[in-house]
């Protein structure tokens, strides 16, 4: 009887001890959210640590580094996301912005009415989006295909630890692969060179203008700059940009091997004059462009006539006065190139 009582004892007192382990352990941020009526799948699974307070309901969050990933179009997460959490809501937020019609917007807000419904409202300033819970049900992970940045740890050179650093990525560049800089790396897909250490017709991207100033040339998606020549009695080196434009830049400039992860972002059709509203309202005054020839002679010096034609030379003084200064300004010649003149502009090309 006494053993059994003792047995008995013992049982309970490991289940307190269980029972105390279960509560003292830190809750994750996704059991977090799940507890407060929210999906587990609206912070990526690179949540480094986050801070929360029951009082006033600041819920902060530090992720490994900026984040870009897809619910339902694409979404961007800084490194630090702020916001205030209640119950089937995140308020105020900071550091989530999310794609619409090529236009990045600010996240505001996150609300859950009613879970049944199976709905969530996405508050970006214009109005609330309506999403699917079903797309927040895991965590997502950060997509490094779809942003051309990567992040590569280094030893620090001073102090026995690491430093992280964003590169811009290379197309080819892989989780885990081993990132030279310097003159003695080797000619491979995302390694740092000088340029005087690169082969005259490489492949480079990322090209410092001025020593030192991180690389400022052939950064797009998809862009790339060729290595045309090099010239050691005065030290530099000519580039050929995306542009292609040559750039003559000094020989201990760095850049890097390859070409721009992120290639044909730009290809994709806007497929109705909606989304190209979209895209350049909030750029400049710059679209719908309706031609001279189809306006009015009231309205335009090309306009008018029984077919859309011009009906004098276009080109036009510099110093013509407003109103009458359209067209081709001040052209030094017009037509295509023809005979040895376009000789002469396809052998400067090649140069």
């Amino acid at each position: 009887m006494a053993f059994l009582q003792y047995h008995h004892q013992f049982t309970l007192l490991l289940l307190f001890i269980f029972i105390s382990l279960q509560l003292s352990s830190p809750m994750s941020i996704h059991d977090l959210l799940k507890s407060k009526g929210l999906p587990s799948g609206l912070l990526p699974k690179e949540v480094k640590s986050y801070n929360y307070s029951s009082n006033n309901g600041l819920l902060e969050v530090y992720l490994d580094g900026p984040c870009l990933t897809k619910f339902d179009t694409m979404a961007f997460y800084e490194s630090y996301l702020k916001a205030n959490l209640t119950y089937g809501s995140l308020n105020g937020v900071h550091g989530l912005s999310q794609e619409e019609l090529f236009v990045w917007l600010p996240v505001k807000g996150i609300i859950v009415d009613n879970p049944n419904s199976g709905i969530i409202l996405f508050d970006i300033g214009l109005a609330h989006k309506q999403l699917s819970l079903s797309l927040f049900e895991d965590p997502p992970h950060c997509n490094p295909d779809a942003d051309p940045l990567a992040g590569v740890t280094f030893h620090h050179p001073f102090r026995y630890k690491h430093q992280k650093e964003l590169f811009v990525a290379a197309e080819g560049m892989y989780t885990g692969q081993f990132v030279y800089c310097g003159k003695k790396a080797t000619l491979m897909v995302g390694n740092v060179l000088p340029l005087r250490s690169i082969p005259e017709g490489a492949v480079v991207f990322n090209v410092e203008h001025k020593v030192g100033d991180r690389g400022v040339f052939a950064r797009s998606s998809g862009d790339y700059a060729i290595v045309i020549s090099h010239n050691p009695d005065n030290g530099t080196t000519r580039v050929k940009l995306p542009s292609g434009a040559k750039k003559i830049v000094p020989r201990g400039c760095h850049a890097m091997i390859g070409q721009v992860a992120g290639g044909g972002r730009t290809e994709k059709p806007m497929l109705k004059a909606g989304n190209a509203y979209h895209k350049y309202r909030v750029k400049r005054n710059c679209w719908p462009k309706v031609r001279g020839v189809a306006m009015n002679p009231v309205e335009h010096p090309h306009g008018g006539g029984n077919h859309q034609h011009i009906g004098h030379a276009s080109t036009v003084r510099r110093d013509a006065p407003p109103g009458q200064k359209v067209g081709l300004i001040a052209a030094r010649r017009t037509g295509r190139l023809r005979g040895q003149a376009a000789a002469t502009a396809a052998k400067a090309d090649k140069a």
